[in-house]
């Protein structure tokens, strides 16, 4: 699928340490200005984890488990790396692509 950035919906994400979900995957602008798109629900118990642009990683809040920015598991209690998704975006800035 590709994200409009100009959309009220996405706009954020041009913003490094923003991050939007978009059916089961959370997409973020990274430390960096990387854009990353992971499978959303914790590996744990299936929680919507969020984006610490302070730590650079994924967080659960119900158990804290946490995720580098590539899915693997930084801490438990998961165990079970997320999904990492492709990411591109186009040379005007505008749109971003997400593929398996």
């Amino acid at each position: 699928f590709t994200l409009d950035l100009t959309s009220s919906t996405y706009q954020k994400l041009k913003t490094v340490g923003e991050f939007v979900t978009v059916g089961s995957l959370i997409v973020a602008n990274v430390r960096g200005g990387r854009y990353v798109a992971l499978s959303r629900a914790c590996t744990h118990q299936g929680t919507t984890v969020q984006y610490r642009l302070n730590n650079d990683d994924f967080y659960c809040s119900n158990h804290g488990s946490e995720f580098r920015t590539d899915g693997t598991v930084e801490q438990g209690p998961a165990t079970r790396a997320l999904t990492l998704y492709r990411t591109e975006l186009t040379a005007n800035g505008n749109s971003l692509r997400v593929t398996e």
